[in-house]
């Protein structure tokens, strides 16, 4: 069941009082309902270990994943790396190690 939170501010508010593990487990099911509807796909039929290029980001969604990644979690990463073969886990420790960094 996804967790509901209002903003950006209280995503990263709520991700920083997780620990390490359930930190990145938060993030990959918080990224797997924003593929969800990205791809208009039911969020169950995504799996996190499958490559986003495979689940069926192109350029286009590539973007705008990015720019949604930007909004929620207030960390840069290249529309690029999405279609490079990062899965949804590596996509979660990318963000977490980019969160530490800007923290």
């Amino acid at each position: 069941m996804p967790v509901k939170i209002d903003n950006e501010n209280s995503i990263l508010t709520y991700l920083d009082k997780l620990d390490p593990e359930e930190r990145e487990e938060m993030l990959g099911l918080m990224l797997v309902e924003l593929l969800s509807g990205i791809l208009h796909m039911p969020a169950e039929n995504i799996d996190e270990r499958i490559a986003l290029i495979n689940l069926g980001i192109d350029s286009l969604l590539a973007t705008e994943l990015k720019q949604i990644i930007k909004f929620k979690f207030q960390v840069e990463i290249s529309a690029l790396e999405f279609l490079k073969g990062i899965n949804i886990k590596q996509l979660s420790r990318s963000i977490m190690d980019r969160i530490a960094i800007a923290v």
